[in-house]
């Protein structure tokens, strides 16, 4: 009689970071990469608006409410570091996103690019806005004149 061959497990023989599905260190660059590019857009966007407050108040214009959200939003960003701590977002995500698999990882870039496209057009618009009336009422008031 023959003696059994012991049983592997199938996961036995793959390895680790296969198992797991943690990223090699080119995908992990590259993610961050990625996701850096759309947090730093993002940023970007929100900062450009919180930059122009001065501005806004020196010519006492009447703000409209998307702007008053994203100074906000700018404002809180900044009281509580929020500026600092987005950061960590790109070293985090390629991990998480790790966890998909690859169609739903594409998936959820394509929707992350679409956000933070919509985002900064909505953050352009906040912020010309504004501008728009600024020199419709610099027009109208110098041909007055």
């Amino acid at each position: 009689m023959e003696d059994p061959k012991p049983t592997t497990l199938p996961y036995a023989t793959v390895p680790l970071r296969e198992r797991v599905g943690w990223p090699g260190p080119i995908d992990y660059v590259l993610q961050s990469a990625a996701v850096a590019t759309l947090v730093g857009v993002l940023v970007g966007s929100v900062a450009r608006v919180g930059s122009l407050k001065g501005m806004y108040e020196a010519f006492k214009l009447k703000l409209p409410s998307s702007t008053e959200f994203l100074l906000d939003v700018d404002e809180t960003f900044a009281r509580v570091g929020g500026y600092y701590w987005v950061w960590v977002v790109p070293a985090v995500a390629p991990l998480l996103l790790s966890r998909l698999g690859a169609t739903a990882r594409n998936r959820f870039l394509l929707l992350a690019v679409i956000f933070v496209a919509a985002a900064s057009a909505y953050c352009s618009f906040a912020v010309s806005e504004p501008m728009v009336s600024l020199v419709q009422g610099l027009t109208s008031s110098s041909g007055r004149r």
